[in-house]
């Protein structure tokens, strides 16, 4: 394996561990993954759409509070989608089989 030496302001070095710490990932592993994506040309760019209306840039600023309403929001859409299609069921339905 090879080795490749970068440096790091202080702040984004701390804002890199904190966010490897949050995920349970180790540091070195992470920054290997983000190469090995780069390298295959899977990586996300901040314009990139991450959902309708929010690209991946935006969605990287948001404050943990933010990011908990939007996925709040996410996971409410889901539910009424699932809700929507279950709904349509009788209670005196026989399921098929």
């Amino acid at each position: 394996m090879s080795t490749i030496t970068i440096e790091l302001d202080p702040q984004l070095y701390q804002d890199f561990v904190a966010r490897c710490e949050q995920i349970g990932l180790e540091s070195d592993t992470a920054l290997r993954r983000l190469a090995e994506k780069f390298a295959t040309g899977e990586y996300l760019l901040d314009e990139m759409e991450l959902a309708p209306g929010i690209t991946v840039g935006k969605y990287l600023q948001l404050s943990d509070e933010e990011e908990a309403a939007l996925w709040d929001e996410w996971y409410a859409q889901a539910r009424r989608a699932v809700r929507h299609i279950t709904g349509e069921v009788s209670p005196d339905a026989i399921p098929a089989g």
